[in-house]
């Protein structure tokens, strides 16, 4: 499924719902995951919540500045991809809230500055955001 980035304005707050409505999809839940992917597009998004409810992952992920720290998922399922995006030229695109619940704001396009690589932990990714 095509995800369409054109009608997106950096700073303002999406639902999952919303964004799923406008990229095609039947609801939010189809975008629930913290890693989303379009490979007719080339193009990679990430939700990130950064105050994690008890219930789930207890990712260390942070903003400072106009640098974004953040664990890869568990089961490394995204890691290579997110990795290769500098050699494959595939986007990468920051929604970001503080807490559930809240909608997400988006941030723009990332670049990935490092990464490393963890067999027995998440992977640890820093992405600077070039629409700060």
């Amino acid at each position: 499924m095509p995800i369409d980035m054109s009608t997106l304005t950096v700073g303002a707050a999406y639902s999952r719902d919303e964004l799923a409505r406008r990229w095609g999809y039947r609801s939010g839940t189809a975008i629930t995951k913290g890693v989303c992917g379009s490979r007719p597009d080339a193009r990679l998004v990430l939700f990130v919540t950064l105050n994690k409810s008890s219930n789930q992952p207890q990712y260390d992920d942070r903003l400072e500045g106009s640098r974004l720290f953040w664990e890869g998922e568990s089961a490394h399922g995204h890691d290579a991809r997110i990795a290769a995006t500098r050699e494959s030229g595939e986007e990468l695109h920051l929604f970001l809230r503080e807490n559930p619940g809240e909608d997400f704001t988006y941030l723009g396009t990332l670049e990935l500055e490092s990464v490393v690589f963890k067999a027995d932990a998440p992977s640890r990714f820093v992405f600077r955001l070039l629409d700060a």
